[in-house]
């Protein structure tokens, strides 16, 4: 549990001279007096004091999702005839000596008395800056950087402003902010403005760096020395902590929203984590509520999260996380409704922190944007399987707040100031890959999951449906944490030293690209493994993929018009991808400057004095993980030659089973196909099976084309087995043919024969004396030219099973790389290969292939010289990329 007291810490408070005063009744007053508009008046006595000031950013449109934008401690001062905000320069200068004065808006000032100056707050607020709040200081470094970009408002009014009970000046401005990239953006924009007192009890963390644990930050502060501090974010966790949640989150699913929030409560000696219904009117974003907001918006992204700290000391003083009603996929139809907008596309992020704007020094980004394109594209396939499983409208329902209690502890998680970490998954705990399925199949089943089974050491993975799903059941059926969980939330909130070796591997975003296994959305502890996993996973649920497109497109969501079965096609391409992406994934992520990240993080430190050590260490645990697996041949697979058949026949007999044939559309509505219907729809899925070998075979050969090269050594068992696949492959798709052959009769030119030892030593004797004598000599009479010698031949020409295109591909594969270390490396294959295909082509021609040109042929038939043509300038030119 975690245990430690806090110290008392005042070195961030306000000095004596510039302290505001207790109340902000004191310092600020709201008058109407212009059309009904309210206009701020300040007491001189306020002048140059410190006030906090939070703001919320809330879109105007589609659905008014806010986020919280970076809070600034801010001072007013009186100018000639206008009234200035000031940027506090605590943390943005190195010495008081010289004055400095960061100017953020001036105010038209409207009246003044000798006690107060009443001033337009929405005239000043014309320029919006795009600062950030959140920071991460791995990919924007610890030292302070001045940033004050802005963007304009062009219209704006002040809908509100009131000192409130919360010792609060609220203000409310509708603007209209012009963004140069992505066009205008309608927003409503809260102020929130209070004296500044930071919590006296509140122990400030310094960030502790990436290596073990990551933590979200405040901006960089510059010291008197003139180096950045970075202090983390986190709550005061020695007083009360309180979610509210928020009135519109549906009955059936509000127990899995709490028990996600006090999952965290776990960490904690003391509990101070507690759980209240929001107060009628509170919704998020709001300055004095910790708010879990249910957003009734089917066609957003997932969730997210953020927050907003005090700028000095990175407590957290209000958050909030979104959860759309995308996850209440608690029946058949709205698992539908789901699956048809993940898979046409029509969930892409209609709210997000993608050019988002900032207001004037106060930017906006959420921490946390759950459900990006691989995880929605996971989550359909998972959607599939549910669909087709023999589950009840209970089960739905059952899964879905499963699902929903695991993003809700992901999203607090954020709140309580963790970072992602994508390497959980390397963590997993009685969960090997061969009984995943099982093991759902036993959740749905028997609604139990074995009570040691831990699908990743941390609920701030992003990790596929499956997994959130039974993560979501261990924190409502057990009392335990995750081991990151704990470790993490001791370190930062109870300032605990522990040693790596003793913390599960963390990465986080900034890490995804550099380490192979720190990926997004996958699980098990082996990249290998899951790789494997994963592409047969998609290639068995193809059938069901393909069927639930027809039911989307004859009883589609509300709104949209019924298509018949027979408009409804597919992209082989398309499905190729689906089927072999995480395997191109997989070999993406092996270039020259990614790692293991379990290797990499063994050692004290990388650097070029053990480069080559951590290098072959690496090199070593993946050929354990490619050997463990079943070796290459098994990761790069080829789908069985029945798998078409196959298909087309699973896919028939699910459009006729009693689950498919008839059932409730994405809008509520029955279907049912008829037998002409399916025999259609059969007939369309036969034309996809039919050209999707070719694609396969494209992105089979783009996959094996990116194997990198430091895979080529033969001192290591990874190079021969290598050397084997990549030589099978080059055979099946370089030599296959259809057993069709092509007969054609050809008249072809024989060699020109040497010419005797005798006359050519006449020839060298004439050749001596016409050097010599010169045009003295009588030229002999030139003889007749005989006509060169032919035969007739005939060729038997087969027909080769792969297109041109990818024959020139597979005959590269086996190019070796230039380091010497694998310079040697699929030499004898590539002999092997070459020997074997010019007989193949010297057998099929009658004559020697490599030295006959298809134009001294002679074919009589015009259509068959044209044949003969081309299959010659073809081999020839596959031949060629055999080097």
């Amino acid at each position: 549990m975690l245990a430690g007291c806090a110290q008392s810490n005042s070195t961030f408070e306000s000095k004596p001279a510039v302290r505001a005063a207790d109340s902000i009744g004191s310092s600020f007053q709201v008058v109407e007096k212009f059309s009904s508009r309210p206009v701020i008046t300040i007491q001189r006595s306020a002048l140059d004091k410190e006030f906090l000031l939070q703001a919320n950013l809330i879109d105007q449109t589609t659905a008014a999702m806010g986020n919280g934008l970076k809070s600034r401690i801010v001072a007013f001062k009186k100018q000639d005839d206008q009234l200035f905000m000031l940027e506090a320069v605590q943390g943005h200068v190195i010495s008081y000596d010289l004055p400095s004065n960061l100017v953020l808006a001036m105010f038209p000032i409207v009246s003044e008395t000798e006690q107060t100056i009443t001033f337009d707050f929405n005239a000043g607020m014309t320029r919006l800056f795009t600062q950030d709040e959140w920071r991460a200081s791995d990919r924007t470094g610890t030292e302070y950087k001045a940033d004050f970009a802005s963007a304009l408002v062009p219209v704006s009014y002040l809908e509100s402003a009131k000192v409130d009970a919360n010792n609060q000046l609220t203000i409310r401005q509708v603007a209209q902010i012009t963004k140069s990239i992505t066009g205008t953006q309608l927003v409503e924009v809260r102020y929130f403005l209070s004296p500044y007192r930071p919590d006296a009890d509140y122990v400030a963390k310094k960030t502790p760096g990436f290596n073990k644990v990551g933590y979200f930050e405040v901006a960089p502060q510059i010291t008197s020395s003139g180096a950045g501090v970075v202090y983390a974010t986190k709550h005061q966790h020695l007083k009360p902590i309180v979610f509210a949640i928020s009135s519109n989150t549906p009955k059936e699913y509000r127990q899995a929203v709490e028990e996600g929030i006090l999952y965290w409560n776990r960490a904690f000696w003391n509990n101070p984590i507690s759980v209240v219904d929001a107060p009628e009117g509170v919704t998020a974003p709001d300055a004095n509520y910790n708010v879990i907001q249910w957003v009734n918006h089917d066609r957003a992204g997932f969730a997210y999260a953020d927050a907003q700290m005090d700028p000095r000391t990175g407590q957290v003083m209000h958050a909030q996380a979104f959860l759309t009603s995308t996850f209440a996929f608690s029946g058949r139809v709205r698992a539908r409704q789901l699956l048809k907008r993940i898979r046409s596309h029509e969930s892409a992020h209609e709210h997000g922190k993608e050019g988002a704007i900032g207001l004037r020094g106060f930017g906006s980004s959420p921490l946390c944007d759950f459900g990006s394109h691989k995880g929605q594209q996971e989550l359909a396939a998972s959607l599939e399987q549910l669909l087709a499983s023999n589950v009840g409208e209970a089960d739905f329902l059952r899964v879905s707040q499963d699902y929903v209690r695991m993003v809700v502890a992901h999203e607090v998680g954020h709140l309580m100031g963790l970072r992602h970490n994508f390497a959980g998954s390397l963590h997993t705990k009685n969960y090997p890959i061969n009984e995943r399925t099982n093991l759902m199949k036993r959740y749905l089943g028997e609604k139990t999951v074995p009570a040691d089974v831990q699908v990743s050491s941390s609920v701030m993975d992003y990790l596929p449906f499956q997994e959130d799903v039974l993560a979501g059941h261990m924190i409502a059926h057990t009392k335990e944490i995750l081991d990151y969980d704990r470790k993490a939330i001791e370190i930062l909130y109870g300032d605990r030293d522990i040693p790596a070796s003793e913390v599960p591997l963390f990465c986080t975003d900034s890490n995804v690209g550099s380490f192979v296994d720190c990926n997004r959305f996958d699980y098990g502890s082996s990249i290998v493994e899951y790789g494997t996993s994963s592409t047969q996973v998609a290639i068995d649920g193809l059938p069901y993929a393909l069927l639930e497109k027809f039911i989307a497109a004859v009883a589609p969501l509300a709104g949209a018009t019924p298509a018949e079965v027979d408009t409804v096609s597919f992209t082989p391409s398309s499905v190729a991808d689906d089927l072999l992406g995480v395997r191109a994934e997989l070999v993406g992520n092996f270039d020259s400057s990614s790692h293991f990240l379990s290797i990499y993080r063994s050692f004290p430190f990388v650097s070029v004095l053990n480069i080559e050590a951590v290098k072959e260490k690496e090199g070593e645990y993946l050929i354990k993980e490619v050997d463990r697996v079943g070796g290459l041949e098994k990761v790069f697979s080829q789908i069985n030659s029945n798998f078409y058949q196959e298909t087309l026949e699973k896919f028939e007999k699910l459009a006729r089973s009693e689950e498919y044939v008839k059932g409730t559309g994405l809008a509520g509505q029955p279907y049912e196909f008829s037998n002409a219907e399916i025999e259609t729809m059969t007939a369309t899925v036969k034309l996809l099976l039919d050209k999707l070998p070719k694609a396969l075979t494209e992105k089979d050969l783009e996959i094996l084309g990116e194997i990198p090269d430091a895979w080529k050594n033969l001192d290591h068992s990874l190079g021969a087995g290598l050397g084997k696949l990549l030589a099978s492959r080059t055979r099946e798709y370089v030599l296959q043919t259809t057993g069709d052959v092509v007969e054609v009769t050809a008249t072809v030119p024989l060699p020109k024969p040497a010419p005797a030892p005798a006359d050519k030593a006449k020839e060298e004797e004439k050749e001596d004396e016409a050097g010599e004598f010169g045009d003295g000599l009588e030229e002999e009479a030139p003889m007749a030219e005989a006509e060169p010698a032919t035969k007739t031949i005939t060729m038997r020409l087969p027909t080769f099973f792969y297109e041109l295109k990818s024959r020139e591909k597979a005959a590269e594969l086996l190019e070796s790389d230039e380091d010497q270390k694998s310079i040697d490396w699929g030499f004898e294959e590539r002999k092997e290969i070459k020997e074997a295909f010019v007989k193949l082509l010297d057998d099929a021609c009658g004559c020697d292939f490599a030295s006959t040109s298809p134009s001294k042929l002679t074919v009589t038939e015009e259509k068959q010289k044209r044949a003969v043509t081309k299959w010659f300038l073809e081999n020839k030119k596959v031949l060629g990329k055999i080097k």
